[in-house]
């Protein structure tokens, strides 16, 4: 696993702004690779961890605008 921003900063930004994290996205290449290719990952792979990680945000989303 790899952590791109140090670990807590973005929980305690949020945590001040009282705002709601939606989900967090794991960082693996594939996501990157399957975007330039043009096949989203929920695509290409929908059982990964990063694909439900984007389904999560976005059924979270979903329910806050409805």
């Amino acid at each position: 696993r790899i952590q791109l921003y140090p670990k807590g900063d973005m929980d305690q930004y949020l945590d001040a702004k009282k705002l709601e994290k939606l989900s967090e996205i794991p960082f693996n290449t594939s996501v990157s690779l399957s975007g330039e290719v043009g096949i989203p990952i929920v695509e290409s792979y929908p059982n990964s961890a990063e694909a439900l990680a984007f389904t999560k945000a976005a059924e979270t989303l979903h329910k806050k605008l409805n």
